[in-house]
């Protein structure tokens, strides 16, 4: 990812994201199993696209980038009693699952800004 896109954050939110151990690295270099390990981390919603930064002691560490072109929806998921669940579906129908904090506000600048509604 380039710096620039990095420039134009719209929102951060602490959020995890699952994903799985050794197995299959998907399109945009998550792995996924199915044992899925909640990863720690930050969600940046960026002008450009979704970056996601894992803590440093997680299991998967580094940042994920998912362009914006790149992503076909976004939809709201139930996780308990607490609204924080987010699948962002991808044009490749890969689905990426979050738990985020401000979700209300998260759909709404990613439906704004990217024309993508839940």
């Amino acid at each position: 990812m380039e710096d620039s896109q990095k420039d134009q954050i719209l929102l951060t939110v602490r959020a995890n994201m699952f994903s799985g151990r050794d197995v299959v690295i998907t399109e945009f270099g998550i792995p996924v199993s199915q044992t899925p390990e909640a990863v720690g981390g930050h969600l940046d919603i960026c002008a450009n696209g979704l970056l996601f930064r894992a803590h440093q002691v997680n299991f998967l560490t580094g940042e994920f980038w998912f362009p914006r072109e790149a992503i076909f929806s976004i939809e709201r998921r139930s996780t308990g009693p607490i609204p924080n669940g987010l699948i962002v579906e991808m044009k490749n129908h890969e689905r990426i699952r979050f738990v985020v904090s401000k979700r209300k506000d998260v759909i709404n600048i990613i439906g704004s800004a990217y024309r993508v509604y839940a």
